[in-house]
């Protein structure tokens, strides 16, 4: 072969391989379990990172497989890049070794794009390491327990969509009372999804706020679980055992998932819809966009007045995470930035999806949607910033909350179903204490014996009123 051949079959190569180079790509996994988030991340990473050389894969994964599925895949070493979770926190996440340090590959004004409180020791930074970033909603601003109304089948039932919103339990009562007696079995008042815990959860979350009532049910000035203050009984009783005892809640309720009562809600067959600040999105999407006759309203408060407000802080919204045992860390960094780019959040707002945690964005000016303007309006008055043990000790924040079940909200979807006397609910409240005091107790050993300095003091905070914002101490 002569020099001039090998010359040229060596610049062959290396064009063909520089051609290559330049249209290769990447793919970066991504799971969630929100099938809402992929609609929105895949109509704007077309629009901006189309150049990128990043493909996305996305999967959204059935809720109540996604724990699973996520731990067999990090047993089994085939990860996601990416993942989404908003009930185990960063804490949990970065105890498992399944979390890349964020800190390590992006500086500090990626980061100053978000409210300083979210990177607390405890919250999303673990052993002084951001491992987390919010990935959706704005902790000051109250994220469940908004209670929608149907304007249509309000005005079936003779009512001024206007005058007529109940504001207090009883009102609430007698109002479901008259949807039910005009609707005739062909729309109700309201429904319970009782499926899943969860779903009771996003039913009765706001209401059991109006009386200070938070989750993870600590009465912060003692540091104990709540599950013996009378005030469980009070809405129970008072509230809770009514909707089913009238008939206000159509029977069956224990087989009604939430995507069917959500259709129900659309559909004018119930008045009233607990749920998030993210329902507007979802609606919409159900709808194709044609259901627009509807709007919210605080949940309605005890008659003898609010004793409490839903709780804000900053663990509260779901985050994105990095696998640690991601083959492309670069490529999802770069992933990452879109998801805390403000096209990105911006057009999670203008949809109705949620709300964005960006203090470069303005929720209000932004979205498009009346209802989810009117949530960001009422938010302060049915919310007030709760403690968190981090405000006392940031390695408090390795503590975590044990999961009981059955759980309170098992235990109130079960008392329900059989019409349980407030005394027996009480009981097994008593009983839920019990076990959750002990399992507390024990997750602050397992912290304590790895070296840290934790204690149920850190869980107190004496001067704590749930009619108020907490302001931690410095």
């Amino acid at each position: 072969m002569s020099r001039k051949t090998l010359v040229f079959l060596l610049t062959v190569i290396f064009i063909t391989t520089l051609t290559i180079s330049a249209f290769s790509t990447t793919t970066v996994k991504i799971w969630t379990w929100s099938q809402e988030l992929k609609s929105v991340m895949e109509k704007v990473y077309n629009e901006t990172m189309k150049d990128s050389g990043i493909k996305i894969e996305w999967n959204a994964i059935l809720q109540s497989q996604y724990d699973q599925v996520l731990s067999l895949a990090f047993k089994s070493g085939k990860t996601p890049d990416i993942f989404f979770h908003a009930v185990v926190k960063p804490v949990e996440m970065a105890g498992r070794g399944w979390t890349l340090n964020l800190d390590e590959y992006l500086g500090e004004d990626f980061f100053k794009r978000f409210p300083a409180a979210y990177f607390y020791e405890g919250v999303d930074k673990i052993n002084g390491h951001i491992v987390a970033i919010p990935a959706k909603g704005d902790y000051r601003i109250a994220r469940r327990g908004w209670m929608y109304y149907n304007i249509d089948v309000l005005k079936k039932a003779g009512l001024d969509p206007e005058k007529d919103i109940p504001k207090t339990w009883g009102e609430f009562l007698k109002v479901a009372k008259k949807i039910n007696e005009a609707g005739k079995g062909k729309f109700y008042a309201m429904v319970i999804p009782g499926t899943k815990s969860a779903n009771i959860a996003r039913t009765f979350r706001g209401i059991t706020a109006t009386l200070g009532i938070l989750e993870p049910f600590i009465d912060w000035k003692r540091g104990e679980y709540d599950y013996d203050s009378p005030l469980w009984k009070k809405v129970y009783a008072e509230f809770m055992l009514p909707l089913v005892k009238d008939g206000i809640v159509p029977s069956g309720f224990a087989s009604l998932d939430k995507v069917t009562a959500r259709t129900m809600f659309i559909q004018g067959r119930t008045a009233f819809y607990f749920g998030g600040v993210w329902m507007p999105g979802v609606f919409k999407k159900m709808s194709g966009g044609k259901f627009t006759h509807y709007s919210v309203a605080p949940a309605p408060v005890p008659d003898d007045g609010r004793a409490g407000y839903y709780p804000l802080n900053p663990t509260s919204p779901p985050s994105w995470y990095v696998s640690s045992k991601t083959k492309h860390p670069k490529e999802a960094i770069e992933v990452l930035k879109f998801l805390a780019s403000d096209a990105f959040q911006k057009e999670l707002v203008k949809q109705g999806y949620d709300l964005s945690p960006l203090v470069t964005i303005d929720n209000a000016k932004i979205t498009k949607n009346p209802v989810s303007a009117k949530i960001i309006k009422l938010s302060p008055e049915i919310s007030r910033i709760a403690p968190i043990p981090q405000f006392n000790n940031p390695e408090a924040g390795f503590v975590r909350f044990p999961s009981i079940h059955p759980n309170v909200w098992e235990i109130i979807g079960d008392c329900l179903i059989k019409k349980s006397s407030p005394d027996e609910f009480a009981k097994r409240l008593m009983d839920l204490k019990a076990k959750s005091e002990k399992a507390l107790d024990e997750e602050i050993q397992k912290v304590k014996a790895k070296g840290y300095n934790v204690s149920r003091k850190d869980f107190i905070f004496p001067d704590w009123d749930p009619l108020k914002d907490y302001v931690p101490k410095k």
